[in-house]
């Protein structure tokens, strides 16, 4: 019986060490995941910081790119303007070509009627 007793003694101090041993390997674990689970929640602060300033960033962008087409509207409209006053001093200047040539014609025949 002491025999039987020692050696389930002996068998629940292995049974122990191998516990320990795998409490050990899991603490080791834990410690490691627990070192990459700070690592993953900074590398997340990290991404969302540069999200953040990505959005900001995006702001800011669509915002110049909207004051720049504003710029574009106005100056498309100054364009048109410039373009309709080009063709308004066009028609202008015909109208004085005509004019000049009947001036001419009229001095021609005034100086042919004079001689």
């Amino acid at each position: 019986m002491y025999n039987s007793l020692a050696k389930r003694a002996e068998c629940l101090e292995k049974e122990l060490c191998n516990c320990q041993k795998k409490v050990q390997q899991l603490e080791c674990d834990l410690q490691e995941m627990s070192k990459q689970l700070e690592q993953v929640c900074s590398d997340k602060s990290y991404c969302l910081k540069q999200v953040n300033k990505l959005e900001m960033d995006l702001s800011s962008a669509c915002s110049e790119m909207r004051d720049l087409n504003s710029q574009l509207e106005e100056y498309k409209l100054r364009l048109c303007r410039k373009d309709e006053d080009l063709r308004e001093a066009e028609a202008e200047i015909r109208s004085l070509d005509n004019q000049n040539q009947k001036l001419e014609c009229k001095v021609t025949e005034a100086r042919f009627y004079q001689t």
